[in-house]
C-alpha cells in the first residue's frame, strides 16, 4: 500500500517468543517457551544435542514443536536447546547449558537428598583458651546416581589434562641441590614463552636482591623488557641467611648497596627498562610470584615454591596459576603501596 506522498508501507506480523527458565541445575533442564503467532501452526523446529565427552549421544529433532515446553536430563556435560523458524530460518531460542565443570578435578558428588540431625560441636584448645567447632551433622537419605561412564570419561580427560600439563611444562619439581637447575628453568620460562609479544616482567619475591635478579630476569631475551622488581627489606634484614644490616638505621646502606651492585650488573646503555622498590610500613608479604604480561595474549602468573636464592636447595616446586588476573589485582594494589620516595631502590624508566 502506499501513503499519501507515494512512500510504499509495509505491514508485517511481529511473533513474539518468551522462554522462562524452569529448571537450569545437575537434575535437569527444563524452559517453557511461549509464542504470540500470527501464521499457521508446525513451522518450529526443537532441536536438542547432548554431548559426552566430544561424543554426540542425543540427537533429538521435533519438527512439529508446539512452543510450549521442553525438559531433558542433565547429563553433567554440555547440552544444547535450539529452535528454530523452518519458514523464515531465524534462530528463535538458543541455548547452551554446559556442565562439563562438574566431572573434573574441581568438581564434588553432590548427594541426591541430604537430611540434617541435630548439631554437635568439637572443643578443642589454642593458646589456653577453649574453642567451639559448630559441626552441622549433615547425613546423606538416599543412594547417589553413579554413572560408571561418566567417571570413566572423567579419569580420561584428567589423565589427558595431566600429560598436557606437563608436556608444557606448566609443573616443575625439584629435589636437592638442584638449585642451578631451578635458576635455568626460569630462564627457559622467561625467554621462550610467546616471547614475541611479551613485554612486562613482575618479580615478586620478599628475599629478591639484585643478584637474583642478575641471575633470572635480566637473561630474558626480549631487547627492551620492563621489569618490575618487588622485595621486603623487613623480611630480609630479620633473616640470618640474607640481612645485611644490624640495626634499623642499615635501610638506607642496603638500597645504597643494591643501587650500587645494579649499577655493575646493568651497562650504562642497558636496553632494559627497571623499577625496583621494597615494601614498607607494614606491607610485608610471603608469597613469591613470577609475572608475565604480554601485548596481546593473556597474562601467566608462576608461583615459585621458594625464593629465587634458595629455590631448588630443598624440594620446592613452580607451578603456573590457573587464576593469574586474581593475583595480579592483589599484587597490583600491593605495588601501587610503594609508590613513595622510599621504598624506591633503583629504576632506569619513568614507570
Amino acid at each position: 500500500m502506499h501513503d499519501r506522498i507515494g512512500n510504499v508501507i509495509i505491514k508485517m506480523p511481529i511473533e513474539v517468543f518468551s522462554v522462562k527458565p524452569i529448571k537450569l541445575g545437575l537434575y535437569g533442564i527444563e524452559l517453557e517457551f511461549s509464542l504470540k503467532r500470527d501464521f499457521e501452526h508446525n513451522r518450529y523446529c526443537l532441536t536438542v544435542i547432548q554431548t559426552h565427552d566430544g561424543l554426540i549421544y542425543t540427537n533429538d529433532v521435533e519438527k512439529d514443536f508446539d512452543c510450549q515446553a521442553v525438559s531433558v536430563n542433565p547429563n553433567q556435560y554440555k547440552t544444547t536447546i535450539s529452535v528454530v523458524d523452518t519458514y523464515t530460518q531465524l534462530t528463535l531460542y538458543y541455548g547452551c547449558f554446559d556442565y562439563s565443570v562438574y566431572s573434573n578435578y574441581f568438581s564434588q558428588i553432590t548427594p541426591p537428598t541430604i537430611i540434617a540431625q541435630i548439631p554437635d560441636k568439637r572443643i578443642i584448645h589454642i593458646d589456653g583458651k577453649e574453642v567451639h567447632i559448630e559441626l552441622p551433622n549433615v547425613k546423606m537419605a538416599g543412594s547417589i546416581y553413579f554413572f560408571e561412564e561418566a567417571e570413566m570419561t572423567s579419569n580420561r580427560r584428567l589423565a589427558l589434562d595431566d600429560d598436557w600439563y606437563n608436556k608444557q611444562g606448566y609443573l616443575k619439581s625439584y629435589s636437592c641441590d638442584e638449585h642451578e637447575t631451578a635458576l635455568h628453568d626460569i630462564v627457559e620460562i622467561l625467554s621462550n614463552n610467546l616471547p614475541w609479544d611479551l613485554q612486562e616482567i613482575w618479580v615478586i619475591d620478599p628475599y629478591l636482591r639484585t643478584a637474583d635478579l642478575a641471575k633470572t630476569a635480566f637473561q630474558c631475551r626480549v631487547k627492551g623488557i620492563t621489569i618490575k622488581a618487588l622485595c621486603d627489606y623487613s623480611a630480609i634484614h630479620g633473616n640470618k641467611y640474607t640481612n645485611d644490616a644490624e640495626d634499623d638505621n642499615g635501610f638506607e646502606e642496603f638500597k645504597k648497596k643494591e643501587r650500587t651492585d645494579m649499577v655493575l650488573a646493568l651497562s650504562d646503555d642497558t636496553d632494559i627498562l627497571i623499577d625496583y622498590r621494597t615494601v614498607r610500613n607494614g606491607h610485608s608479604f610471603h608469597d613469591r610470584y613470577i609475572i608475565m604480561k604480554y601485548e596481546i595474549n593473556k597474562e601467566r602468573v608462576w608461583s615459585l615454591g621458594a625464593s629465587i636464592n634458595s629455590i631448588g636447595n630443598k624440594h620446592s616446586i613452580m607451578q603456573i596459576v590457573n587464576a593469574p588476573q586474581a593475583v595480579i589485582s592483589q599484587l597490583n594494589e600491593l605495588w601501587e603501596a610503594t609508590s613513595n620516595e622510599e621504598c624506591y631502590i633503583y629504576s632506569t624508566s619513568s614507570i
